[in-house]
Protein backbone atom coordinates (compact mmCIF):
# COMPACT_ATOMS: atom_id res chain seq x y z
CA UNK A 1 0.00 0.00 0.00
CA UNK A 2 3.28 2.69 0.77
CA UNK A 3 5.13 1.61 -2.77
CA UNK A 4 1.32 2.76 -4.12
CA UNK A 5 1.05 5.45 -2.05
CA UNK A 6 -1.65 5.28 0.28
CA UNK A 7 -1.70 7.99 3.11
CA UNK A 8 -3.62 9.30 6.05
CA UNK A 9 -5.11 11.52 3.30
CA UNK A 10 -6.48 9.40 1.60
CA UNK A 11 -7.55 6.86 4.75
CA UNK A 12 -9.62 9.94 6.26
CA UNK A 13 -11.74 10.12 3.11
CA UNK A 14 -12.33 6.26 3.02
CA UNK A 15 -13.54 7.28 6.58
CA UNK A 16 -15.78 9.90 5.11
CA UNK A 17 -17.70 8.04 3.18
CA UNK A 18 -18.06 5.05 4.87
CA UNK A 19 -19.45 7.54 7.67
CA UNK A 20 -21.34 8.91 4.46
CA UNK A 21 -22.40 5.51 3.79
CA UNK A 22 -23.59 4.31 7.22
CA UNK A 23 -25.73 7.29 7.51
CA UNK A 24 -27.38 6.70 4.07
CA UNK A 25 -28.41 3.13 5.21
CA UNK A 26 -30.46 4.30 8.29
CA UNK A 27 -27.78 3.40 10.68
CA UNK A 28 -27.73 4.76 14.27
CA UNK A 29 -25.46 8.02 15.21
CA UNK A 30 -24.09 5.36 17.95
CA UNK A 31 -23.29 2.77 15.97
CA UNK A 32 -22.13 5.10 13.00
CA UNK A 33 -19.31 6.70 15.46
CA UNK A 34 -18.72 3.35 16.82
CA UNK A 35 -17.54 1.67 13.38
CA UNK A 36 -15.71 4.68 12.59
CA UNK A 37 -13.86 4.46 16.18
CA UNK A 38 -12.96 0.90 15.05
CA UNK A 39 -11.90 1.94 11.29
CA UNK A 40 -9.82 4.51 12.94
CA UNK A 41 -7.96 2.24 15.18
CA UNK A 42 -6.68 0.10 12.61
CA UNK A 43 -5.26 3.11 10.71
CA UNK A 44 -1.61 2.12 11.80
CA UNK A 45 -1.60 -1.38 10.53
CA UNK A 46 -3.44 -0.44 7.35
CA UNK A 47 -1.62 2.33 6.58
CA UNK A 48 1.70 0.11 7.26
CA UNK A 49 3.37 2.71 9.70
CA UNK A 50 6.56 1.95 11.66
CA UNK A 51 6.65 -1.53 9.26
CA UNK A 52 9.75 -1.05 6.83
CA UNK A 53 8.01 -2.62 3.36
CA UNK A 54 9.88 -4.88 1.21
CA UNK A 55 10.93 -3.33 -1.79
CA UNK A 56 9.42 -4.36 -4.72
CA UNK A 57 11.21 -6.89 -7.09
CA UNK A 58 13.02 -5.24 -10.01
CA UNK A 59 10.31 -7.00 -12.22
CA UNK A 60 7.94 -4.68 -10.41
CA UNK A 61 9.25 -1.81 -10.60
CA UNK A 62 10.27 -1.89 -14.60
CA UNK A 63 6.44 -2.44 -15.28
CA UNK A 64 6.13 -5.95 -15.00
CA UNK A 65 5.39 -8.04 -18.04
CA UNK A 66 3.73 -5.54 -19.94
CA UNK A 67 7.00 -3.22 -19.94
CA UNK A 68 9.54 -6.45 -20.39
CA UNK A 69 7.84 -7.41 -23.29
CA UNK A 70 7.77 -4.37 -24.97
CA UNK A 71 11.37 -3.72 -24.03
CA UNK A 72 12.02 -7.00 -25.65
CA UNK A 73 10.52 -6.03 -28.83
CA UNK A 74 12.37 -2.84 -28.70
CA UNK A 75 15.81 -4.65 -27.99
CA UNK A 76 15.47 -6.52 -31.12
CA UNK A 77 14.44 -3.58 -33.45
CA UNK A 78 17.20 -2.07 -32.67
CA UNK A 79 20.10 -4.70 -33.30
CA UNK A 80 18.39 -6.26 -36.15
CA UNK A 81 18.84 -2.32 -37.72
CA UNK A 82 22.14 -2.32 -36.44
CA UNK A 83 24.57 -3.31 -38.91
CA UNK A 84 27.05 -4.57 -36.25
CA UNK A 85 24.89 -6.71 -34.07
CA UNK A 86 22.46 -7.75 -37.49
CA UNK A 87 24.46 -11.23 -38.38
CA UNK A 88 24.19 -12.73 -35.10
CA UNK A 89 20.76 -13.40 -36.01
CA UNK A 90 20.65 -14.88 -39.28
CA UNK A 91 18.62 -17.71 -39.96
CA UNK A 92 17.61 -17.53 -36.11
CA UNK A 93 13.59 -17.58 -35.43
CA UNK A 94 13.07 -14.60 -34.12
CA UNK A 95 9.48 -15.16 -32.32
CA UNK A 96 11.45 -18.02 -30.34
CA UNK A 97 14.00 -15.99 -29.23
CA UNK A 98 12.10 -12.42 -28.12
CA UNK A 99 9.80 -15.53 -26.09
CA UNK A 100 12.90 -17.05 -24.09
CA UNK A 101 14.68 -13.69 -24.01
CA UNK A 102 11.41 -12.60 -22.03
CA UNK A 103 11.39 -15.65 -19.68
CA UNK A 104 14.80 -15.30 -18.88
CA UNK A 105 14.52 -11.72 -18.01
CA UNK A 106 11.25 -12.02 -15.76
CA UNK A 107 13.59 -14.54 -14.10
CA UNK A 108 16.76 -12.18 -13.60
CA UNK A 109 14.62 -9.54 -12.92
CA UNK A 110 13.17 -11.46 -10.03
CA UNK A 111 9.13 -12.23 -11.66
CA UNK A 112 8.17 -15.50 -12.01
CA UNK A 113 10.63 -18.34 -12.74
CA UNK A 114 9.31 -19.75 -15.61
CA UNK A 115 13.19 -20.01 -17.49
CA UNK A 116 14.13 -23.55 -19.02
CA UNK A 117 16.40 -22.95 -21.47
CA UNK A 118 20.02 -23.27 -21.28
CA UNK A 119 22.53 -21.21 -19.53
CA UNK A 120 24.32 -18.40 -20.73
CA UNK A 121 27.22 -19.59 -21.68
CA UNK A 122 26.03 -22.47 -23.60
CA UNK A 123 23.26 -20.20 -25.93
CA UNK A 124 26.04 -18.10 -26.61
CA UNK A 125 29.23 -20.30 -27.24
CA UNK A 126 28.79 -20.42 -30.72
CA UNK A 127 28.06 -16.87 -31.44
CA UNK A 128 31.50 -16.42 -29.57
CA UNK A 129 33.55 -19.10 -31.08
CA UNK A 130 32.07 -18.41 -34.80
CA UNK A 131 30.72 -15.43 -35.04
CA UNK A 132 33.23 -13.13 -33.03
CA UNK A 133 30.81 -11.89 -30.29
CA UNK A 134 32.97 -9.82 -28.17
CA UNK A 135 32.55 -7.00 -25.55
CA UNK A 136 32.01 -4.40 -28.18
CA UNK A 137 28.75 -6.23 -28.77
CA UNK A 138 28.05 -6.76 -25.41
CA UNK A 139 28.30 -2.98 -24.56
CA UNK A 140 26.30 -2.24 -27.61
CA UNK A 141 23.35 -4.58 -25.73
CA UNK A 142 23.22 -3.01 -22.72
CA UNK A 143 23.65 0.58 -24.04
CA UNK A 144 19.99 -0.59 -26.80
CA UNK A 145 18.56 -2.22 -23.62
CA UNK A 146 19.28 1.07 -21.34
CA UNK A 147 17.84 3.22 -24.26
CA UNK A 148 14.77 1.41 -25.11
CA UNK A 149 13.72 1.69 -21.01
CA UNK A 150 14.08 4.91 -20.27
CA UNK A 151 11.84 5.17 -24.00
CA UNK A 152 9.40 3.58 -22.18
CA UNK A 153 9.08 5.91 -19.20
CA UNK A 154 11.32 3.63 -16.70
CA UNK A 155 12.68 5.37 -13.91
CA UNK A 156 16.73 6.09 -13.55
CA UNK A 157 17.24 3.46 -10.74
CA UNK A 158 15.55 0.33 -12.09
CA UNK A 159 17.19 1.55 -15.88
CA UNK A 160 20.62 1.45 -13.81
CA UNK A 161 19.81 -1.90 -11.90
CA UNK A 162 19.26 -3.40 -15.29
CA UNK A 163 22.28 -2.44 -16.51
CA UNK A 164 24.44 -4.02 -13.71
CA UNK A 165 22.65 -7.65 -13.96
CA UNK A 166 23.23 -7.73 -17.36
CA UNK A 167 27.02 -6.38 -16.72
CA UNK A 168 26.80 -9.21 -13.96
CA UNK A 169 26.03 -11.86 -16.97
CA UNK A 170 29.38 -11.08 -19.28
CA UNK A 171 31.86 -12.99 -18.47
CA UNK A 172 29.03 -16.46 -18.41
CA UNK A 173 28.12 -14.74 -21.98
CA UNK A 174 31.24 -14.34 -23.79
CA UNK A 175 32.45 -17.12 -22.15
CA UNK A 176 35.47 -15.48 -20.79
CA UNK A 177 38.36 -16.25 -18.47
CA UNK A 178 38.43 -13.94 -15.65
CA UNK A 179 41.40 -11.63 -14.60
CA UNK A 180 42.62 -11.49 -11.03
CA UNK A 181 45.56 -9.67 -9.95
CA UNK A 182 46.49 -9.52 -13.35
CA UNK A 183 46.46 -12.95 -13.96
CA UNK A 184 44.22 -14.47 -16.56
CA UNK A 185 42.08 -17.63 -14.42
CA UNK A 186 40.08 -19.98 -16.43
CA UNK A 187 36.27 -19.54 -15.24
CA UNK A 188 35.90 -22.84 -13.43
CA UNK A 189 33.62 -25.57 -14.79
CA UNK A 190 30.04 -26.78 -13.39
CA UNK A 191 29.62 -30.32 -12.59
CA UNK A 192 27.66 -30.56 -15.10
CA UNK A 193 30.42 -29.62 -18.07
CA UNK A 194 32.80 -32.09 -16.21
CA UNK A 195 30.46 -35.22 -16.40
CA UNK A 196 29.96 -34.23 -20.29
CA UNK A 197 26.76 -32.45 -20.60
CA UNK A 198 23.76 -33.20 -22.49
CA UNK A 199 24.99 -36.97 -23.61
CA UNK A 200 26.85 -37.81 -20.41
CA UNK A 201 23.94 -36.71 -18.52
CA UNK A 202 21.51 -38.92 -20.40
CA UNK A 203 23.82 -41.86 -20.25
CA UNK A 204 23.58 -41.66 -16.29
CA UNK A 205 20.00 -41.37 -16.01
CA UNK A 206 19.25 -43.99 -18.44
CA UNK A 207 21.73 -47.16 -17.09
CA UNK A 208 20.49 -45.52 -13.41
CA UNK A 209 16.87 -46.35 -13.84
CA UNK A 210 17.45 -49.64 -15.49
CA UNK A 211 19.22 -50.51 -12.40
CA UNK A 212 16.43 -49.00 -10.19
CA UNK A 213 13.53 -51.13 -12.07
CA UNK A 214 16.08 -54.31 -11.25
CA UNK A 215 16.63 -53.57 -8.01
CA UNK A 216 14.14 -55.29 -5.68
CA UNK A 217 13.94 -52.82 -2.75
CA UNK A 218 13.14 -49.70 -5.33
CA UNK A 219 10.91 -50.76 -8.36
CA UNK A 220 7.69 -51.38 -6.23
CA UNK A 221 8.11 -47.32 -5.74
CA UNK A 222 7.54 -46.97 -9.90
CA UNK A 223 5.11 -49.53 -10.80
CA UNK A 224 3.06 -46.46 -11.90
CA UNK A 225 5.36 -43.83 -12.82
CA UNK A 226 5.18 -43.21 -16.52
CA UNK A 227 9.52 -43.78 -16.95
CA UNK A 228 9.48 -42.04 -19.89
CA UNK A 229 8.67 -38.63 -18.31
CA UNK A 230 10.36 -39.89 -15.44
CA UNK A 231 13.47 -39.66 -16.90
CA UNK A 232 13.00 -37.14 -18.45
CA UNK A 233 12.54 -35.10 -15.33
CA UNK A 234 15.80 -36.26 -14.06
CA UNK A 235 17.68 -35.11 -17.05
CA UNK A 236 16.48 -32.05 -16.08
CA UNK A 237 16.94 -31.53 -12.19
CA UNK A 238 20.41 -32.98 -12.52
CA UNK A 239 21.24 -30.70 -15.22
CA UNK A 240 20.15 -28.07 -13.01
CA UNK A 241 21.48 -29.09 -9.64
CA UNK A 242 24.98 -30.04 -11.59
CA UNK A 243 25.03 -26.31 -13.14
CA UNK A 244 24.10 -27.14 -16.54
CA UNK A 245 20.74 -24.64 -16.02
CA UNK A 246 20.01 -21.61 -14.22
CA UNK A 247 16.56 -22.85 -13.35
CA UNK A 248 14.28 -26.12 -13.14
CA UNK A 249 10.74 -25.97 -13.82
CA UNK A 250 9.56 -29.34 -12.23
CA UNK A 251 8.37 -29.88 -8.93
CA UNK A 252 9.94 -29.61 -5.88
CA UNK A 253 11.83 -32.36 -4.35
CA UNK A 254 9.75 -32.79 -1.50
CA UNK A 255 6.46 -32.44 -3.85
CA UNK A 256 7.70 -35.12 -6.01
CA UNK A 257 8.40 -37.40 -2.82
CA UNK A 258 6.04 -37.13 -0.95
CA UNK A 259 3.90 -39.96 -1.81
CA UNK A 260 6.89 -42.28 -1.96
CA UNK A 261 7.26 -41.15 1.38
CA UNK A 262 3.87 -41.87 2.69
CA UNK A 263 4.15 -45.09 1.09
CA UNK A 264 7.52 -45.73 2.86
CA UNK A 265 10.55 -44.42 1.23
CA UNK A 266 12.85 -44.33 3.67
CA UNK A 267 16.81 -43.52 4.76
CA UNK A 268 17.72 -46.82 3.56
CA UNK A 269 16.25 -46.54 0.24
CA UNK A 270 17.70 -43.26 -0.29
CA UNK A 271 21.15 -44.46 0.55
CA UNK A 272 20.89 -47.72 -2.09
CA UNK A 273 19.52 -45.23 -4.10
CA UNK A 274 22.84 -43.12 -4.55
CA UNK A 275 24.72 -46.46 -4.63
CA UNK A 276 22.85 -47.10 -7.95
CA UNK A 277 24.09 -43.74 -9.13
CA UNK A 278 27.18 -44.15 -8.28
CA UNK A 279 27.66 -47.82 -9.95
CA UNK A 280 26.55 -46.08 -13.18
CA UNK A 281 28.94 -43.31 -13.20
CA UNK A 282 31.77 -45.77 -12.83
CA UNK A 283 30.36 -48.02 -15.39
CA UNK A 284 30.48 -44.63 -17.66
CA UNK A 285 34.21 -44.13 -16.11
CA UNK A 286 33.73 -41.09 -14.36
CA UNK A 287 36.52 -40.14 -12.66
CA UNK A 288 36.68 -40.45 -9.27
CA UNK A 289 36.90 -36.93 -8.17
CA UNK A 290 33.65 -35.95 -10.22
CA UNK A 291 31.68 -38.76 -8.71
CA UNK A 292 32.32 -37.47 -4.96
CA UNK A 293 30.87 -34.40 -5.84
CA UNK A 294 27.86 -35.65 -7.41
CA UNK A 295 27.60 -38.06 -4.11
CA UNK A 296 27.59 -35.07 -2.29
CA UNK A 297 25.29 -32.95 -3.96
CA UNK A 298 22.91 -35.93 -3.80
CA UNK A 299 23.39 -36.27 -0.19
CA UNK A 300 22.51 -32.66 0.28
CA UNK A 301 18.87 -33.82 -1.01
CA UNK A 302 18.15 -36.11 1.72
CA UNK A 303 15.62 -34.46 4.00
CA UNK A 304 13.67 -32.64 0.68
CA UNK A 305 13.53 -35.97 -0.47
CA UNK A 306 12.59 -37.73 2.68
CA UNK A 307 10.58 -34.84 3.21
CA UNK A 308 11.78 -34.90 7.10
CA UNK A 309 10.14 -32.64 9.43
CA UNK A 310 7.14 -33.57 8.00
CA UNK A 311 5.67 -35.73 10.11
CA UNK A 312 4.40 -38.26 6.99
CA UNK A 313 2.13 -41.44 7.86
Amino acid sequence: ISYMGMNDKHYDIVLKLLRESLVEAGVTKSDVDEAIDIAESVRHDVLCKGVEEEKPSLYVRVGGLVVLNAAVENLYDKMLSDRRMRPFFDSVNMTNLKHHQLEYLTFAFGGPNNYTGASMRKVHERLVKEGGLNDTHFDILIEMMAEGLVELGVGDEEVEEVTNIMNSMRNEVLSKDLTINGRRVSLPKSLYEKLGGESAIDAVVDLFYKKVLADSMLKDFFNATNMQRQRKMQKAFLTYALGGSSTYSGRSMREAHRESVRKGLNETHFNRVAELLVESLKELKVPMPYIEEVVEKVGGLKDDVLCTGEGLE
